[in-house]
This record gives structure tokens, C-alpha cells and sequence, in this order.
């Protein structure tokens, strides 16, 4: 193309994809390798009230090492909420390291210190290194995964930014219905541990060929290497450039807070009701996941289960939000997984062959947690206006990390109590987060706030001129598309 070459804003969402393309193979090839590394680490524990240990289905776990029963059966529970705390750090901490060293350098940081970690905790010579170091390794993991989903997500655009980002959940669903296989070939918890670790080895040495993100090298004035590697993705997904450069954001983003989410009363209220979403969606997920054995006998059976409902669940989520919308879906996944929870609470062990009404409705209700939380990804990202997107996103999955930390202990609180309080718990959490959710607009097809002022517009009436359709927008970008592909 010959002529002027205009400058383009880089807030604009097309000013990387009118060069890439929203989606092509390029895309598709790093969400595949990013992917790779979502492998979810073994917290199931064999619970044990007594001395005399039945090795049938775990011939060597850390309860039986260290004794974890009785007056330490504690400190199993400790071992997990350990594990989730590292998670909540790890979303502070790698989320400013990616904004300063860049996205390729935190992931590479992230899994060398998941591996090292990981098999230092194989090693490890009492229950307290093990938390100490399980905690590193989350911390690392939390980074590893929150870093890639930002990278994916500004590599891509348009309609497969929700598709991408749903997909990218696959890896750890599949991780996780692998582990029975595992822990049947390899029943130590030290050589699990090792058997996980060490193959994530290669994956590190492919890291160190994974490109920067275009996008934040753009913000931090590096022009040369974001066209360098534009250039690079045109190629490979064969788009003829449009000539258009690059420059960097002339004036600096506003400081902003957590504190700014509060100014403004319908902001406030929606702050606080996403918050309590992210945490029910988290509690309930993680405390489902981490039940083990206690909803039926049969473990290996429970985590498989748990994880085969998983996959139909995030293919449901996409088509509804790609095609039905946001608060809907969201309100009805949390309603009927809570009801389908409370229902648990009432029906009779042992009475049934395998506990099979418990466990249909316990996969029911894992299917709908699985799916809500998928949209409540998108749909926070979509309803915080962008001058604190990334605060209200990343407070948001702070008070999700929370309630990973108390799900880690509803086990101990179901032995002190009774078996069915959990789950009351949960299904009770579920059905006040869905109705909570009929309070949020509906972003699908609509214009979303830039500033918070637009944000509590948005809020206060649903036909605010904030509020015009983005089908003409939609149609636009497509015929620009188009056409870049046409040239």
C-alpha cells in the first residue's frame, strides 16, 4: 500500500488485529503450546481416622508418612489451603512482574520456578517443607497460567477471544482426569509428584521461542521489536500487511486503585456482587474438586466424573456466550447447581448401588459451577469499565483465590460436624450467587464503559446511549478483515 501511513491509537482493539487478524493459525499454534502446562497438582488425600491404614487405594500418601490423623488430620487441610494462598500471591505478584519485565519473561520466570519447586517438594523430609514449598509451586502455577490466558487474549480478537479463552480450561480438565491413571501407576505421592514435574522440563525449553506480546511492547515504546514480530504473524498467517505503523500511547494511563471501584454507588454494588460470584464460583468448584471420596466410595471414580462433566459444560458456556448473552446463562448455572447440591443433603448413603443419585447430582452441580465460572471470566472483563479493568478483574480473582483457601477446608468441617454440611454450604452459596447475578446488565452485543462515570451509566439504565447495539461495529471490523485478507 503506498500513501501516508496513518497513525493508530493503540487503546483501539483493532490497531494489533487489523494487522494479525482476530484468529489464524499463528494464534491457534501459541494457545496450543501455552496450554501444555495446564497441569493440575494432586491434592486428593486418603482420609484416615485410625492407626490401622488400608492401603487398597493408596498404598503410599503423605497421611500415612507423617501421620496426619486425629488430633494432625488438620494439617492435611493446611496442605491444600497452602496451596491456594500460593495461588492468591502468585495473582499479585506475576500480574505486576508482567506489566514490568514483559509476558514471555514472566512465564519463563513462572515455570522455572514451578519445576524446581515441584521436585524439591518430592523430596521433602516433613509436612512443613511440603507446604512450604507446594506453596511455590502454586504461587509459580497462578503466574504461569494468568500470564498465558493475558498473552492468548492479546493475540487474539473479537469472538475468539471468548472461545480461546474457554478453551484454554480443556488442558486442565484433562490433566485432571488423568490423575487416577497416574496415582494407580504411580501410588507414592513423592514419585507422582516427580512424574508430573519432570516432563514439564521440555515445555520450558520451548518457552524460550514464544514471542513477546506485541501489546505491551507497543506501551513500552518498543516499536521495532512489536513490527518485527507482527510481521511475523502476518507471514505465517498469510495476511498482506496494510501498510498502517505502530506508535506507542502518547499520554500515560491515570493512576488508579482498588479504592476507585467505590467511589460511585452502582459501581460499588456490582464491585461487590462480581466479588462475591468469584468467590462462590471458586468454593464451590475447588470444594467439589477437592471432596476426593467424601460424596461416594470410589475415588478414581469421583475425579474422573468430575472431570469428564467438565468438557461439555465449557462447550455450552461458549455457545451460550457467543449466541445467548451473559446474566442469563450465568444466573441459571448457579441456580440449578445449588439446588442440585441441596438436594444432596437429603438423600440417603449407602442405599443405592455406587451412591448413584449423589452422584448424579453432584456432577450436575459440578457441570453448572464449571460453566458459570467460565462465564464469569468473560463477563467481568466485560462489565468493569477499562480505565480499572485490570484491577477489577484481578480483585475479583483475589476473592476467588479466598474461597479456593476456605474450600480447602470444608473436608475438616464435614469430619467435625456432619458429611452433608459442605455441601449445604455450597448449594446455599450457589443459589445466592445466581440470584445476585439477575443485578448485573447484559454486555453481550452492547457497547462496554470506558471510564467509571460510562460504567455507572451503563448500570443505572439499560438504554443509555452507552448502550447502542455492536452488530454495525461487529460487521465493520469484519469487512475490514476481509478486505486485509482479500489484498
Amino acid at each position: 500500500m503506498s500513501g501516508k501511513q496513518p497513525k493508530i491509537d493503540p487503546t483501539e482493539t483493532d490497531v494489533i488485529f487489523s494487522r494479525i487478524g482476530d484468529f489464524g493459525k499463528w494464534q491457534g499454534w501459541i494457545s496450543f503450546w501455552l496450554s501444555l502446562f495446564e497441569i493440575p497438582v494432586d491434592q486428593s488425600m486418603k482420609e484416615c481416622d485410625a492407626w490401622d491404614y488400608d492401603n487398597t487405594q493408596f498404598p503410599g500418601t503423605t497421611i500415612q508418612e507423617w501421620q496426619l490423623i486425629c488430633d494432625r488430620a488438620y494439617l492435611a487441610d493446611f496442605i491444600a489451603a497452602t496451596y491456594m494462598v500460593g495461588f492468591l500471591i502468585g495473582v499479585f505478584v506475576f500480574g505486576h512482574l508482567s506489566d514490568i519485565v514483559g509476558r514471555k519473561r514472566t512465564i519463563i520466570l513462572g515455570s522455572i520456578i514451578n519445576i524446581v519447586f515441584g521436585i524439591a517438594s518430592a523430596f521433602s523430609p516433613n509436612v512443613g517443607a511440603l507446604m512450604a514449598l507446594r506453596f511455590f509451586v502454586a504461587m509459580s502455577g497462578a503466574g504461569i497460567f494468568t500470564t498465558g490466558f493475558v498473552l492468548i487474549m492479546e493475540f487474539t480478537g473479537g469472538k475468539w477471544r471468548t472461545i480461546t479463552g474457554l478453551l484454554l480450561e480443556f488442558p486442565f480438565t484433562f490433566g485432571f482426569m488423568s490423575l487416577p491413571l497416574l496415582a494407580w501407576l504411580v501410588p507414592r505421592w513423592s514419585e507422582m509428584i516427580l512424574a508430573m514435574h519432570i516432563p514439564t522440563i521440555c515445555y520450558l525449553i520451548i518457552l524460550f521461542f514464544l514471542p513477546e506480546s506485541p501489546r505491551w511492547l507497543l506501551n513500552k515504546h518498543r516499536i521495532e521489536e512489536a513490527e518485527n514480530i507482527l510481521e511475523r504473524i502476518t507471514k505465517f498467517n498469510k495476511i498482506e500487511l496494510t501498510g498502517q505503523k505502530l506508535v506507542p500511547e502518547s499520554e500515560p494511563h491515570p493512576f488508579v486503585s482498588v479504592f476507585d471501584l467505590f467511589r460511585l454507588p452502582r459501581v460499588r454494588l456490582m464491585t461487590l456482587n462480581m466479588w462475591y460470584n468469584w468467590f462462590t464460583n471458586s468454593f464451590v468448584y475447588y470444594g467439589l474438586s477437592l471432596s476426593g471420596g467424601s460424596l461416594v466410595s470410589n475415588v478414581y471414580l469421583n475425579i474422573v466424573l468430575g472431570g469428564l462433566v467438565e468438557i461439555p459444560a465449557y462447550i455450552l458456556a461458549i455457545f451460550l456466550l457467543l449466541h445467548k448473552g451473559r446474566r442469563l446463562p450465568l444466573c441459571l448455572f448457579e441456580v440449578v447447581g445449588g439446588v442440585c447440591l441441596l438436594v444432596i443433603a437429603v438423600v440417603p448413603r449407602q442405599t443405592f448401588a455406587f451412591d448413584w443419585p449423589i452422584v448424579v447430582l453432584a456432577m450436575v452441580g459440578k457441570f453448572c459451577i464449571t460453566a458459570s465460572f467460565g462465564i464469569i471470566y468473560i463477563y467481568s472483563a466485560e462489565l468493569f469499565p477499562t480505565v480499572v479493568r485490570n484491577i477489577g478483574v484481578g480483585s475479583s480473582s483475589t476473592c476467588a483465590r479466598v474461597g479456593g483457601i476456605v474450600a480447602s477446608f470444608m473436608k475438616l468441617l464435614g469430619r467435625n460436624t456432619h458429611q452433608v454440611v459442605p455441601v449445604l454450604l455450597f448449594g446455599v452459596s450457589a443459589v445466592a450467587a445466581g440470584t445476585l447475578a439477575l443485578r448485573f446488565p447484559e454486555t453481550n452485543n452492547r457497547k462496554l464503559p470506558e471510564t467509571l462515570q460510562e460504567a455507572e451509566d451503563f448500570l443505572e439504565d439499560k438504554k443509555h446511549p452507552l448502550a447502542i447495539s455492536l452488530e454495525q461495529s461487529n460487521i465493520q471490523s469484519t469487512v475490514t478483515l476481509d478486505t486485509i485478507v482479500d489484498k
